[in-house]
């Protein structure tokens, strides 16, 4: 890293921190389905249960009528565009802690704009009825899924290259490698599931589980980005500088 990047980082003592940003994008939609669950159980929606464990109820049957509805999508929609502007923010950061340009870097701000758009999408039309309402429910979440997945990639190895160069972050850049790997492995599992399972109910509640599992790695990386942004002292100074 040179002398002027870390004299940036550094700065953060004296500028607006950001590292609150990706926080609150990986808590609030936790939040939102904490909250709307239980409200739904009690509005008698579906039983009580584990999701993560006995798959009884997909993360948008969760949130999908009334008050838990409304909990949810309130939480979701600002947590879309907070995890837009991490995407955004998330360049300058990594060319301040030294991390090498690559091609793929420039790709981050606009794909995490379109993942952005994709779960405003979802988010929006959560709940309504419709053939053409569900079709925008589910392409919004497939896509959502997708670019978030390819910008938690494209993110992971320029953290670790950066851990290469200057021989830090080691740790936290195995974490979030191993965050990215265990999405392509719920896919996989998914995938060949049907497969092995003959009862429908079991194999619907199983594809249940794994999404819960996807949408907690969603949250564990973002929490991984806030602490990066915190130890590094990552501020507004340093992104404006950028």
């Amino acid at each position: 890293m040179t002398r002027s990047a870390q004299h940036d980082v550094a700065a953060g003592s004296a500028a607006t921190r950001l590292w609150w940003l990706p926080l609150l994008a990986g808590l609030l939609p936790l939040a939102g389905i904490a909250l709307a669950f239980p409200l739904a159980v009690g509005e008698g929606q579906f039983p009580a249960c584990n999701p993560l464990i006995e798959g009884c109820v997909s993360i948008s049957r969760a949130a999908r009528h009334g008050l838990p509805n409304h909990l949810f999508r309130a939480l979701l929609l600002p947590a879309a565009v907070l995890q837009g502007l991490v995407w955004w923010l998330s360049v300058p950061w990594l060319r301040a802690i030294g991390s090498p340009p690559t091609r793929l870097l420039r790709w981050v701000p606009w794909l995490g704009l379109a993942a952005m758009v994709f779960l405003i999408l979802y988010g929006t039309f959560l709940g309504t009825e419709g053939t053409w309402y569900r079709w925008m429910r589910r392409y919004g979440v497939i896509f959502y899924f997708g670019c978030t997945c390819i910008l938690m990639l494209i993110v992971s190895g320029a953290v670790h290259r950066a851990a290469n160069d200057r021989g830090r972050f080691r740790a936290a850049a195995r974490v979030l490698l191993a965050l990215c790997l265990a999405l392509p492995v719920l896919g996989v599992v998914n995938s060949i599931a049907p497969l092995l399972m003959a009862d429908p109910v079991a194999l619907d509640r199983f594809e249940n589980a794994t999404e819960w599992w996807g949408g907690l790695v969603f949250t564990l990386f973002f929490v991984m980005i806030a602490g990066l942004w915190r130890r590094t002292g990552y501020a507004m100074r340093t992104a404006l500088a950028r």
